[in-house]
């Protein structure tokens, strides 16, 4: 199959080989007709729907009341700016603009997977054993019903029918199969952003992101701080640098950071992704260090984490427990007591699994003195300052807004990929070294690494340990909704907190000590030409929130890096249409995370004539 992908851009198709007839899935799949051209039933669809909305419920159920009252002569009175039938005409005329702009600038594509669900489809010796099916009944060697399996996948997600998903067979709930289907009210729709396909399940680079889960679970309770020299971590940086020279490892895409020898560094690249700024200074985010302030009450940003070796799922018959759908396989891990600071993956993996999506991200805006003065719209306006555009409460909303963009990482998950869980990828690993188990077709980099080795040696298993009573959450691996959402409003962030990426992070520069009960200061002053970055420490977050989720066993290094991507993708889309609606001719500038300005301004006449001017006409 010829690949070529257009990732992450909107005015893009994909050209490809279809499958062969041998190749072709026994799915309900929209994607290929018999000839192999693309079909775009979604784009039709959405296509459709916006055609309903421009003539149709726009107007009749949102206006037609109004219009009613409006008088049907054009004389110049009804005509009149401020005529309240002008402002009803021109905020429709300007509402459906910019529906059409933004969809005018996207063009049909076709998403293309790994091949895994056609490789090992319901005829093979290994049905699905590269795709997500927990909650679903599955056989003693962990291999899933595949007649439960073809119904969620027919019945429920292809149909888009809320009581198929309810008859497919299994325990517990899944995590909304059907939540691709969404559209956003502003910005892109779900199908537009594209992804390279995760890994295939018997690659080298599969192997290699587990062993990755591994050491990180087997370093969980280490402090960061003392990666550069605890033997475990030099282990683990040595292992994957090893298994990073393979000939089939593409570690640019998965933005792996490797040493100009070829190797991890143990103190600043293991664990870290490859943007700017991730792998300068301490693992952690600055900004998961800061007190701030909510409703005037005032956040130490210390957690009550869970106690020292509290993993869980090292047995196969837990596995199978969780993997069909039981939420209490095991005893929940104890808390610790004693608030402490993010100092460990123990430590960072509990708040990526605790926040509440946005609320990290938002609580990085409350920090003192680190968002206001960057606001510089109204700077030379006598009289004016923004609020409800160009403000404060305008940002906050936007940082939670850009977060909608989950839904394209929803459709990427249930409609395309249906990628397999790190859990379940170690379950067929775990049975392919026992003495008795089934041999799966996994790659063999990871069947004799030294990394199985510590994990039978510490757990009694090559199973990936869990943090949570329930395991991973019942929706598919690829992308991470958690990245998704990290790099869609870090993108927000960024364009307001450091749009040129060179503004010094203005607070020390500080790591948590190894008991997590203070910080330690390792910059008192953070200023000059090489000081650490507003810019990067908030590349940083989305890579805590997003590698944390790793670190706690629920993803694997694509799942984050593509879910960053595919987030900060929607988050300049949201922004596009959200400039476009105020009434300021203003403009945003941030730098991506793959190194390149992005610069935003309304595609409105007026703006692109008077640039930084308010544009008086835009409500008539």
């Amino acid at each position: 199959m010829k690949k070529l992908f257009c990732m992450l851009l909107l005015t893009c198709v994909i050209v490809f080989t279809p499958w062969t007839a041998a190749e072709k899935p026994k799915l309900l799949r929209r994607q290929l007709e018999d000839n192999g051209r693309p079909l775009f039933d979604e784009f039709v669809m959405v296509k459709n729907l916006i055609q309903e909305y421009e003539e149709d419920r726009f107007l009749e159920e949102t206006f037609i009341m109004s219009f009613n009252h409006c008088p049907a002569s054009s004389d110049d009175e009804s005509k009149a700016p401020g005529n309240p039938c002008s402002r009803l005409s021109l905020a429709r005329e300007k509402s459906i603009e910019i529906i059409r702009q933004t969809f005018d600038s996207i063009e049909p594509v076709a998403h293309i997977t790994n091949g895994d669900e056609v490789k090992y489809g319901a005829d093979s010796e290994f049905p699905f054993i590269g795709n997500f099916h927990k909650t679903l009944p599955h056989k003693s060697n962990g291999l899933v019903d595949v007649d439960a399996y073809l119904m969620l996948v027919n019945e429920c997600i292809e149909k888009v029918n809320v009581t198929g998903c309810s008859m497919v067979p299994g325990t517990g709930v899944l995590a909304n199969s059907l939540g691709g289907y969404y559209l956003p009210a502003q910005g892109v729709p779900p199908w537009a952003l594209v992804l390279p396909p995760p890994p295939s399940v018997d690659s080298a680079e599969m192997a290699l992101m587990y062993a990755e889960v591994a050491w990180m679970a087997l370093l969980r309770d280490v402090p960061f701080s003392e990666y550069g020299d605890n033997p475990l971590a030099a282990e683990a940086a040595a292992s994957l640098s090893e298994m990073a020279a393979q000939p089939d490892i593409d570690n640019a895409l998965y933005r792996r950071p490797l040493g100009q020898d070829g190797k991890i560094d143990p103190s600043s690249q293991l664990f870290r992704l490859d943007f700017e700024g991730v792998t300068t200074g301490p693992m952690v985010s600055q900004f998961l260090f800061e007190t701030f302030e909510y409703d005037g009450i005032v956040v130490e940003p210390k957690i009550t984490t869970v106690v020292p070796d509290s993993d869980a799922m090292t047995t196969f018959e837990e596995f199978l427990c969780v993997q069909n759908g039981g939420a209490e396989c095991f005893e929940p891990p104890e808390r610790d007591p004693i608030p402490r600071y993010i100092r460990n993956a123990r430590d960072l993996g509990f708040v990526s699994q605790r926040d509440r999506v946005t609320s990290i991200y938002v609580r990085a805006a409350f920090i003192k003195g680190i968002l206001q003065p960057q606001i510089s719209f109204y700077d030379n306006v006598k009289r004016q300052e923004g609020f409800s555009t160009q403000g404060i409460p305008r940002i906050d909303y936007q940082i939670v807004s850009a977060a909608a963009g989950i839904s394209p990482a929803w459709y990427s998950k249930w409609n395309v990929h249906r990628a397999v869980r790190p859990e379940g990828y170690g379950g067929l690993v775990d049975q392919t070294v026992s003495a008795d188990g089934t041999n799966f077709p996994v790659h063999p980099s990871i069947l004799k690494n030294v990394v199985i080795e510590r994990m039978v040696d510490k757990w009694g298993s090559a199973l990936l340990p869990q943090m949570n009573t329930e395991g991973c959450p019942a929706h598919p691996s690829y992308p991470a909704g958690h990245a998704m959402i990290a790099g869609a409003s870090v993108t927000v962030l960024k364009a307001y907190m450091d749009p040129d990426a060179t503004r010094c992070y203005p607070f020390p520069i500080k790591e948590a000590a190894p008991d997590g009960l203070s910080l330690n200061v390792l910059i008192a002053d953070n200023s000059g030409s090489d000081c650490i970055t507003v810019n990067g420490e908030l590349n940083k977050l989305a890579h805590n929130l997003s590698l944390g989720r790793d670190m706690s066993g629920l993803h694997f290094r694509s799942d984050a890096t593509s879910g960053i991507l595919q987030g900060e993708a929607y988050a300049i889309t949201y922004l596009q249409d959200d400039l476009d609606r105020q009434p300021e001719c203003a403009t945003l500038k941030f730098k991506s995370f793959q190194g390149n300005f992005i610069e935003l301004s309304p595609r409105r006449k007026e703006c692109q004539e008077a640039p930084e001017s308010i544009t008086t006409s835009y409500l008539g």
